[in-house]
């Protein structure tokens, strides 16, 4: 187990990755492919809003995670 600190120092690292970048384009591609105008029934219509809550969780985790290392950081100060 990493302590809190350790966290935040490895999130930072992969936010300033190439490949974390390229994750986050496509997680935006996901989200913007999801049209409610192609959605026929009830089930396909559970199942995008679904994908589009996780993909929104994704594509907000760096958001997330770095105001939590400032509420972290303030509370430790």
């Amino acid at each position: 187990m990493v302590s809190d600190q350790e966290y935040f120092e490895h999130c930072r690292t992969l936010f300033m990755t190439k490949g974390w970048d390229l994750f986050q384009e496509e997680i935006k591609l996901g989200i913007e492919a999801i049209k409610v105008d192609g959605i026929n029934s009830s089930e396909e219509f559970w199942r995008a809003k679904g994908r589009l809550e996780a993909l929104a969780q994704i594509h907000g985790w760096e958001a997330f995670v770095k105001a939590a290392e400032e509420q972290y950081d303030a509370s430790d100060s």
